[in-house]
């Protein structure tokens, strides 16, 4: 059995529904179904509001071990994108020069360690197109998408595969129901590259971890 934990985020301040609150009921509903869901992929999801505890929640839900940790924010680009990069710095900060860092000490960005290509191509099977953000979001999001990458890279082997995507906010660029199916699609290749990556687990290779952005410190 496998496990997926995905999370939506409450932007600081706004209590209202977001688009990708919404998806995340049509992806319950999908695993539900069945139709086209991994099989044998438990999925839990979350909405996570930023705030004190925001950390805290973060670290729960890797205490257990999840083998998937799917995060969603909502975008104004008219297409899914996953993220290449996390930045370590507050989203309240937005675009200040010299922004205060989530981690002080940790290094300024993680490269995620996905193959994002393959990712791309699986997703675009569905029908649906995934992009590659290569400008991160400053958001909260990406606050998620840096903890989680920072804790990766501790647990090594054991460490779950991370993606952060963006949900286009526009239902005219694109429906809830084609962004679960791309999801979905998503999860599939996750699922298959967990399982891949378990059977080479006796076999001498890098660490699976993130990969500090140029090694710089924050």
């Amino acid at each position: 059995m496998r496990k997926a934990w995905i999370a939506a985020f409450e932007a600081p301040g706004d209590r209202s529904v977001q688009r990708s609150h919404l998806l995340l009921d049509h992806l319950v509903r999908a695993s539900k179904s069945a139709r086209g869901f991994p099989r044998g992929l438990e999925l839990s999801t979350r909405i996570l509001p930023y705030g004190p505890s925001f950390r805290r929640t973060l670290e729960r839900a890797l205490a257990r071990r999840p083998d998937i940790v799917l995060l969603l924010d909502d975008t104004h680009l008219e297409e899914i994108r996953i993220e290449r990069v996390a930045l370590n710095r507050r989203p309240s900060d937005g675009a200040l020069a010299a922004p205060t860092p989530l981690l002080p000490g940790a290094p300024a960005a993680y490269f995620t360690p996905l193959p994002l290509e393959a990712a791309r191509r699986s997703s675009s099977r569905s029908g649906v197109r995934l992009g590659i953000s290569s400008l991160p979001q400053t958001g909260v999001g990406n606050a998620a998408h840096f903890f989680v990458l920072h804790r990766a890279r501790q647990q090594h082997e054991d460490a779950p595969l991370v993606a952060l995507l963006g949900i286009p906010i526009r239902s005219q660029a694109i429906s809830l129901q084609e962004s679960a199916r791309s999801i979905v699609a998503l999860l599939r290749f996750l699922v298959g590259a967990k399982t891949a990556q378990g059977k080479q687990r006796n076999v001498p290779r890098p660490s699976t971890g993130a990969t500090p952005a140029a090694g710089r410190k924050a």
